[in-house]
């Protein structure tokens, strides 16, 4: 059996996962990852890893960051390494917008039940765009279910265009059921400690028909082929899933036991860390 991964090792991968096809650079105090493919997603862009506690420091801290981060929408990312920031981030008004539990895996690979479909990892501009297609309805999907208006359609592209820079590294996986798009997938061999799946999404119309389970142990065995060892385990794949959301107790029953959380928090006005004094 693997040994258990820390939070903060949790945490070193999710942020190296988002990492792939930004730029990083490190503050005194922080971490920043500043993604040009998409200026507008304030979830490509981020301040991680604060470790100022006292309000004055974390105002300085944090316009630094907005200096380097420029215009882009932003958000500050707080997990196991910077929870001792929380309470002076709330101070100054940081507004909390969502949870996240990352969950690991660290026995077999979700077995994969008969299923009529067949997954390639995109490649060509093709298949990238039935991806922009299927990452287009998971964006109106997820604005229907928390009752607001969908992010724009540029904001679907920006976002596209952020995944397609993280392959090779990572592999976007789509599903076709008799030749058509149904979901899709990404795996990460991670730096050679862990692993990481990401970005599950099925198609509506699709669910139920153990798609989602097949898509799964698929990318958890490539993450461990490329990292080198056997895919029925023990080398640890985490996963994230919105803590609000039931895609957690799928990963749960199949064998991904919860590591840690994150939350996200957004500026006082919306905007990113340019604001924060």
């Amino acid at each position: 059996m693997a040994r258990w991964p820390s939070p903060a090792a949790v945490e070193e991968t999710v942020v190296g996962f988002q990492a792939l096809g930004a730029r990083t650079r490190r503050l005194p105090a922080s971490r920043c990852l500043r993604n040009s493919h998409a200026p507008s997603a304030g979830e490509c862009n981020l301040v991680t890893h604060i470790t100022e506690t006292t309000p004055a420091g974390l105002a300085r801290e944090l316009a630094e960051a907005g200096t380097w981060l420029g215009d882009r929408d932003s958000r500050i990312q707080v997990g196991p390494a910077s929870a001792a920031a929380e309470p002076a981030l709330l101070l100054a008004g940081w507004r909390y917008r969502s949870t996240e539990l990352a969950l690991v895996l660290t026995g077999p690979a979700p077995p994969l039940p008969p299923a009529s479909v067949t997954l390639t990892a995109a490649a060509t501009r093709d298949d990238w765009e039935q991806l922009g297609r299927l990452l287009r309805m998971d964006h109106e999907e997820e604005a229907a279910t928390e009752g607001r208006v969908p992010v724009p359609p540029a904001h679907t592209r920006q976002k596209l265009a952020s995944l397609r820079a993280k392959a090779p590294a990572a592999r976007y996986w789509i599903a076709r059921s008799a030749g058509t798009p149904c979901g899709f997938v990404a795996s990460w061999p991670g730096h050679g400690d862990m692993g990481m799946v990401e970005d599950l999404f099925v198609h509506p119309d699709h669910r139920r028909r153990g798609i989602a389970t097949r898509m799964l142990g698929h990318a958890v065995a490539d993450a461990r082929n490329r990292a080198g060892t056997p895919p029925e385990g023990p080398f640890p794949v985490l996963i994230r899933a919105a803590a609000d959301d039931e895609p957690k107790h799928l990963y749960h029953r199949l064998g991904f036991e919860p590591a840690a959380v994150l939350r996200s928090y957004q500026g006082p006005t919306g905007d990113g860390p340019a604001t924060a004094e």
